[in-house]
């Protein structure tokens, strides 16, 4: 009988797939349209948005940025054993063809991973504190977590995730079963909060 293997995701390991659903439920909560199923009918360990940190069972999410569309990496990542990836358009009939993991086609990648977040969030029921402020954001959650796990099963942001990439990135990371999400938020524009 061979061992679980276990994965680091941030301080944590992970035997099991975080997200417990099926590429159809992933698809849905992310408003996007499931173009292939995958091998596999658990769920994403977790979500990155960079190809290079890809790897078994996680959710590569191909984001579109100044230089380069992450949608572009989506072959490499699923090559690289990602669960499946979230991408435009555009990057999903090529990821597709591959036959190698899940894939999930959205008009906006970045809009989509925030809604499979809001879905999990929901899914998961748990209380959620947010803090925010222009100082000592990462010092406030960090004392709040603290004062929490030892009655609750608690999850944060890992350092300072608290952008509108790294807010969904961290709550896409907390297992089922978690009572309580301290979470970091920054705002570095009108409407982020």
């Amino acid at each position: 009988r061979s061992l679980p293997r276990y994965r680091q995701v941030g301080r944590l390991p992970y035997t099991r797939a975080v997200i417990d659903h099926d590429a159809g439920w992933v698809a849905s909560a992310a408003g996007g349209r499931l173009v292939a199923e995958g091998r596999t009918p658990a769920g994403p360990a977790r979500a990155v948005v960079d190809s290079r940190e890809a790897s078994e069972g996680d959710l590569f999410v191909g984001l579109r940025g100044c230089h380069a569309d992450g949608g572009e990496f989506a072959a490499k990542a699923l090559e690289q054993g990602a669960w499946g990836v979230l991408v435009s358009e555009r990057h999903a009939e090529v990821a597709s063809a591959l036959g190698l993991g899940a894939v999930i086609a959205a008009a906006d990648p970045l809009a989509a991973l925030q809604s499979l977040a809001l879905g999990w969030r929901r899914e998961l029921g748990c209380q959620v504190a947010g803090i925010t402020g222009s100082t000592g954001k990462t010092s406030t959650k960090d004392i709040l977590a603290a004062l929490l796990e030892p009655a609750l099963s608690t999850h944060r942001n890992h350092e300072n995730l608290n952008t509108e990439v790294g807010l969904p990135l961290s709550v896409l990371e907390a297992p089922g079963g978690t009572e309580a999400l301290v979470l970091e938020m920054a705002m570095r524009g009108e409407g982020q909060i």
